[in-house]
């Protein structure tokens, strides 16, 4: 199949396949003799993979790694579950960070009247 029917089955744009292309999370494709990308079946559950996994937010580093150890046949559950767990204690310390930031944002939105006035509590509480 060529690159744009790959992009519909897998529900990515053509741009992001090229780049995991470049970022060598997706093999090069075959070219026919027009010279256009060729895709196969096994591509589009490989990209639906990598798609799956960067919605829940791994990196394109844990990205290969996965893909490494499920390629060579060389994991285990309790390696693939540590990974997990190390990427659900980045998932929780983000979370802890945005929670502090809602409270600072907060008070922030709260020290402003939100009036016409040039005077405002958010904009002089940053400058500070």
């Amino acid at each position: 199949m060529l690159i744009g029917e790959l992009a519909a089955k897998a529900g990515v744009t053509i741009e992001t396949i090229r780049y995991y292309e470049r970022e060598g999370v997706l093999p090069p494709a075959m070219r026919g003799a027009n010279n256009y990308r060729l895709y196969s079946a096994a591509q589009v559950n490989r990209l639906r993979f990598i798609r799956r996994v960067r919605d829940m937010g791994l990196t394109l580093a844990e990205i290969r790694t996965l893909l490494a150890m499920v390629e060579n046949d060389d994991y285990n559950c309790a390696e693939i579950k540590a990974l997990g767990e190390r990427h659900l204690a980045e998932v929780r310390s983000r979370i802890d960070e945005l929670r502090r930031l809602e409270r600072v944002f907060s008070d922030l939105v709260n020290r402003c009247r939100g009036s016409r006035n040039i005077n405002c509590g958010i904009i002089d509480a940053m400058w500070d």
